[in-house]
């Protein structure tokens, strides 16, 4: 590129605070991004007032524009007052999954004057649902970051023959017109990043470019802790307001873990992370082992002192970040199929983890890890090499150069 462009990011999940997935995404994609040019920030959600001035300094925010819900457009506006959350609901339901796509002519609107009022060089957007929304393909050319594909967070939903009834039709319903909304959107970009490259089988993404979900580096030790022989400590972190991640650990905590302790009784299954519920709390705690630590700011004591970790996840979309984490840092994991989505060509069973594809299988995983020591050593080592040489920041930042680099010379031709 002869002159460093212009880059205006729009993002539903804000670059800071980086204690969630997708802010941690957002920052490494702003970082990315500021790397090839001067990078103005447009945030379609609702901040604080302390977190959108923090933005405005280290980000340069120009601009906070909330997704309207489905409640707060058309006559529904008009009854949401009585119960926002229930009329959302509802909204959401009664029009359907297309609606989160189409334009939003206020959003429109202030994003349009401020392309041609900056002239710049590209956007960049985040989630699918915000570059719907903005609609401003006409103004200059649209890299879509599309980490997380909505359908596959539906479709896995219904995989797991969970949802029966209204609830099943409904997802259904939602699939559909994702599949009738999206491929026409992801063809209008310039380009499109998928996180996990089997999004490849989705239409319209044929062509898309894998841009992985890396550890967040400031959240990696230098090097990887050296494995505790002598601890019994099981570990899952993650962001419970997700619902994959509540239902996950509710799965292991109530079907699989009981099995582990009556084998290991020395073992002890601690959860720490975000968003958990006071009902949550007290389900799990209610178990024999089971400690629920919820929010800690550093990580690295946790990883430390435990044995090994678990991803226990059913359904999903994306990559679960948390995996690569554990393995940066030196733990292994206990895996369900859907923890591999995305990791499948890199991690093997019995390479760098173990895979357990039923609660009893998950269970002998766990049992065989707490009783050798040498064996979760030589799956973090394997798994730890992998991680740091495929998954790196050096990596992601040059994917990301070199698409800009593409997309505007071929808008210049």
């Amino acid at each position: 590129m002869s002159a460093a462009p212009r880059i205006l990011f729009i993002t539903k999940s804000p670059p800071w605070p980086t204690d969630i997935g997708g802010n941690q995404r957002a920052n490494l994609l702003y970082r990315a991004l500021a790397g090839s040019g001067s990078v103005d920030l447009v945030l379609v959600n609702e901040v604080s007032p302390g977190e959108e001035a923090r933005l405005r300094t280290d980000f340069n925010l120009v601009g906070v524009f909330p997704l309207r819900p489905a409640g707060a457009c058309g006559a529904w506006r008009f009854l949401r007052p009585m119960a926002p959350e229930w009329v959302d609901r509802i909204a959401h339901h009664a029009r359907g999954a297309r609606w989160m796509y189409r334009r939003d002519p206020l959003l429109h609107g202030w994003i349009r004057n401020q392309v041609d009022a900056s002239k710049y060089s590209v956007i960049v957007g985040c989630p699918a649902e915000a570059v719907g929304r903005a609609d401003v393909f006409a103004s200059c050319p649209v890299v879509l970051d599309n980490h997380d594909l909505a359908a596959s967070y539906y479709r896995s939903r219904l995989e797991t023959g969970q949802p029966s009834g209204v609830s099943r039709r409904l997802l259904m319903r939602h699939l559909r017109h994702l599949y009738d909304v999206l491929p026409p959107l992801f063809r209008r970009c310039a380009e499109v990043f998928i996180a996990n490259d089997e999004d490849r089988r989705f239409p319209g993404l044929e062509n898309a470019r894998l841009l992985p979900n890396i550890p967040f580096p400031s959240h990696l030790p230098e090097v990887p802790f050296s494995d505790d022989a002598d601890s019994r400590e099981v570990l899952t972190i993650g962001a419970f307001s997700h619902r994959p991640n509540e239902e996950g650990v509710d799965f292991f905590v109530q079907q699989v873990w009981p099995e582990v302790k009556k084998r290991v009784p020395a073992a002890r299954y601690r959860i720490v992370g975000t968003g958990i519920t006071d009902a949550a709390r007290d389900r799990w705690a209610a178990v024999t082992g089971v400690e629920v630590v919820g929010y800690a700011a550093d990580l690295s004591d946790q990883y430390k002192s435990a044995a090994f970790t678990v991803v226990p996840v059913l359904w999903g979309a994306g990559t679960h970040i948390k995996l690569a984490e554990s393995l940066a840092c030196g733990r292994t994991s206990v895996v369900t199929p859907a923890a591999m989505r995305g990791y499948r060509h890199m991690l093997r069973h019995d390479e760098s983890l173990l895979v357990g594809n039923t609660r009893g299988e998950l269970a002998e995983c766990c049992i065989q890890l707490l009783s050798d020591a040498g064996r979760r050593e030589r799956l973090a080592r394997n798994g730890s090499e992998k991680i740091r040489n495929m998954l790196s920041f050096e990596t992601f930042c040059s994917i990301v150069r070199d698409t800009l680099e593409q997309v505007i010379s071929a808008d210049r031709e």
